[in-house]
């Protein structure tokens, strides 16, 4: 299913025919932000980032990727610097594009099979059960860095998104690029509720994991607290928070 160029196309769209809306990875100066994910299963993530001036913001973060079938687990711990490298103030609507890299440490849990070839070189045995003859889970670990962007648009009444993350080690590699589309049933104010329906297309490449995935979310937020949930076509749970002090 071949979902990103539908999206990519409605996105350009959006914005060529048209106050913040999404998890952006800087907010307001002299802020902390506080970031969760959660993805169909397979994908969690928790950041946390201090932001001295309202273009620039650091902090740490940790993102863990299961494999379908659950024969491995990945984890990257990252420290990140995010930067806002463009904004556009409209009479009516916003445009932002962001930049983020940082480094850390990867590792990725593999169960091996009895009787399986050794794990690879640097892995070490993680739990084994001497009296377990199914198998065992080995460990490897090596640095790692996460680097990534991010276009969105905005308005009382569309919002559009594209954005791509990489995650990178030794270990395991993932790439995950999303566009979104939104439309909200009515017009927000600054200090009041607003709610946007949104049609979400994501691709995640790599040998941690392989998929495409299409969800509807429901955004609500209000000044520095937003939430978003929903479900992917096959039945899977969404869900993302963020709040900002």
């Amino acid at each position: 299913m071949k979902i990103l160029p539908l999206f990519a196309t409605a996105l350009l769209a959006a914005v060529l025919v048209s106050r913040p809306a999404t998890a952006r990875p800087v907010l307001y100066a002299d802020s902390t932000s506080a970031m969760v994910e959660y993805g169909a299963g397979d994908m969690k993530e928790a950041a946390v980032f201090y932001a001295p001036e309202y273009y620039f913001s650091f902090g740490v973060g940790r993102v863990e990727l299961d494999s379908p079938g659950g024969g491995a687990r990945h984890e990257l711990n990252y420290a990140r610097v995010n930067y806002l490298a463009k904004r556009w103030n409209m009479e009516a609507a916003q445009a932002n594009i962001f930049f983020w890299g940082g480094a850390g440490k990867g590792k990725v849990d593999l169960w091996v099979p009895a009787g399986s070839v050794v794990p690879p070189p640097g892995a070490h045995d993680h739990g084994l059960n001497p009296g377990n003859t199914a198998g065992y889970w080995a460990t490897v670990e090596s640095n790692g860095w996460n680097a990534g962007g991010q276009i969105d648009y905005e308005t009382r009444r569309l919002y559009a998104l594209l954005k791509t993350d990489n995650y990178r080690s030794q270990a395991f590699t993932m790439r995950t690029d999303t566009v979104q589309f939104g439309i909200a049933p009515y017009e927000h104010e600054t200090n009041t509720l607003a709610t946007f329906f949104i049609l979400s297309g994501t691709r995640s490449s790599g040998n941690a994991h392989q998929d495409e995935e299409l969800a509807l979310l429901v955004r609500l937020f209000k000044k520095r607290a937003w939430f978003e949930a929903g479900v992917t076509t096959e039945g899977e749970l969404r869900a993302s928070a963020m709040f900002s002090l």
